[in-house]
């Protein structure tokens, strides 16, 4: 069964904006996560792609409400469910922090 998309807030970082070269125009962003910020247990980084979708187009100032989800089902959603704050990366450089917030 597939998972559904979760809610949460992004905020944008303007400085660097890394591989980013405006904020998104489009309806979803593709970047990679580093589980290893959500779960300190995890002793090494483990990245997975994850998809960001927003309805309208992001503010630069301020949080944004989207929805995160993981490319793959086999991914571990589980760290979706909690609370949690990580950055969300394109290329070297996280461009956002994403706030889970259900």
């Amino acid at each position: 069964m597939p998972h559904k998309p979760v809610d949460a807030f992004a905020t944008w970082l303007l400085e660097p904006l890394g591989e980013l070269t405006s904020l998104p125009k489009g309806s979803y962003l593709a970047g990679v996560i580093n589980i290893r910020e959500i779960d300190s247990e995890i002793k090494k980084d483990e990245w997975w792609s994850i998809i960001v979708e927003f309805d309208e187009q992001p503010p630069i100032i301020g949080e944004h409400s989207v929805k995160i989800k993981f490319l793959l089902e086999t991914a571990p959603w589980q760290m979706l469910e909690r609370k949690s704050e990580f950055n969300f990366f394109r290329g070297r450089d996280p461009v956002a922090r994403i706030r889970v917030v259900g």
